[in-house]
């Protein structure tokens, strides 16, 4: 029976002591646009100020990142090195400026490591402070994107004629409505 409430006690003091770390605990998510099968395409030569993703802050504070680019640093640079959430916030975008050089040949796979810390500044004394970092990752595809072809100015385009011929149905019916009404 003794070892029982051994047990109980070791348990209760177990669960008290979660329970006050978990209010020391702050939770950064970020959610990315790009992953293997959805890599972010870049022509050679070309640079480009992309949003990556969205990072979410469910706190009832602000936070401030620290961003740093661990790997890909030859193509990729953050636009800020660093970003404030503010509490409650579940879409924060986070930019980069991607250069591929010239001559890069297409299909060339880049990997861009971005790692993120929590410098919020703690407010206290005596405490521990622990700083959050951590990283994402997103591939990069060289390959050159197809310009759309501009639409010629000689033409009358489908949806132009579409539109034209609904409306002289509309304008036939209103006609017809108004002689019937007459009658």
């Amino acid at each position: 029976m003794i070892k029982n409430k051994k047990e109980i006690r070791i348990i209760i003091l177990g669960f008290m002591s979660f329970l006050l770390v978990l209010s020391l605990i702050s939770a950064i998510g970020l959610s990315l646009d790009y992953n293997d099968k959805n890599p972010l395409k870049v022509g050679p030569g070309e640079t480009k100020e992309v949003i990556i993703g969205r990072l979410q802050n469910p706190d009832n504070e602000s936070i401030t990142l620290k961003l740093e680019i661990i790997e890909g640093a030859d193509i990729a640079e953050v636009t800020s090195d660093t970003l404030t959430l503010p509490a409650k916030s579940l879409d924060t975008s986070l930019n980069l400026k991607i250069s591929i050089p010239e001559g890069t040949p297409e299909g060339t796979k880049y990997k861009i490591g971005i790692k993120y810390a929590d410098i919020t500044s703690k407010n206290g004394t005596g405490m521990i402070i622990m700083t959050q970092s951590q990283t994402s990752s997103i591939p990069v595809l060289v390959q050159k994107i197809p310009v759309e072809p501009t639409p010629t100015a000689g033409g009358i385009s489908t949806t132009t004629i579409i539109i034209l011929i609904i409306g002289i149905i509309v304008v036939i019916a209103i006609i017809l409505l108004l002689v019937k009404k007459k009658k």
